[in-house]
């Protein structure tokens, strides 16, 4: 496949998503298997366990996922219709089935020890300071190469994850490139713990709030004729 070329970085950006590639609804999720690694990082002696087995370079990453809680797996006939969350890793995130969503990346094969090696940082610093994990998920860039004449070379979003702290937590920031497909809204179905404020139309899997007179987020279906600053509020998926 040729890669597209654009002008600017911007033009790719928009080009990317206005095409349905980086189709994540919004820009930052916190998942069900996020929320799972920030729970365990609460409990001590899990806390503890945890990174302990992830310091052992000879277990294997996804067992070692699945003995803690934070990966699921389904051997019931549910699974056959959807991959469980132990496949949807290996397959869409670490590209086992050279299928992956990011599989033209040019650090694909290391995203793997890329994600451990934040977990295992993330929980160090938790055990060091006593502080639980807070872990987001934010989409940028293509999910394929493309072309910037500034630039002169093929760009692709980035694989990254930066970990942070201060006085009340540790934060994990999981970069990725956008996803290239669009998600089906039907499948977002619980709220994230966040809104995002924003010029013009809603995405997919994004539901447009506001406050009622307790303080309370509320969907809104009429927002006022011509307004385009918008308040969203999107929905998870069923795993990141």
């Amino acid at each position: 496949m040729p890669v597209k070329k654009y002008l600017t970085l911007n033009q790719a950006l928009y080009e990317e998503r206005r095409e349905g590639m980086g189709g994540m609804p919004g820009h930052i999720a916190k998942v069900p298997i996020s929320k799972r690694i920030d729970d365990l990082s609460k409990d001590p002696v899990k806390r503890d366990a945890f990174l302990e087995d992830l310091k052992d370079w000879k277990q294997d990453y996804f067992d070692v996922l699945v003995k803690h809680g934070v990966l699921k797996r389904n051997d019931s006939a549910q699974s056959a219709k959807r991959d469980d969350e132990y496949q949807h890793y290996r397959k869409h995130w670490f590209n086992y089935d050279h299928k992956g969503w990011w599989r033209d990346h040019p650090h694909v094969a290391h995203f793997e020890r890329i994600h451990r090696q934040s977990m295992i940082e993330a929980f160090q610093e938790a055990q060091n300071r006593n502080l639980p994990i807070d872990t987001y998920w934010i989409c940028f860039g293509p999910a394929k190469p493309v072309q910037c004449e500034h630039v002169g070379r093929p760009i692709v979003g980035p694989f990254e994850i930066c970990v942070t702290w201060n006085e009340n937590q540790i934060t994990r920031i999981i970069l990725t490139p956008g996803m290239p497909m669009d998600p089906d809204p039907d499948s977002l179905t619980a709220e994230e713990p966040f809104v995002v404020v924003k010029y013009g139309e809603r995405g997919k899997g994004e539901d447009k709030v506001e406050r009622n007179a307790k303080g309370q987020w509320v969907p809104i279906s009429n927002p006022e004729p011509g307004e385009k600053i918008r308040i969203v509020r999107p929905r998870m998926f069923p795993y990141d």
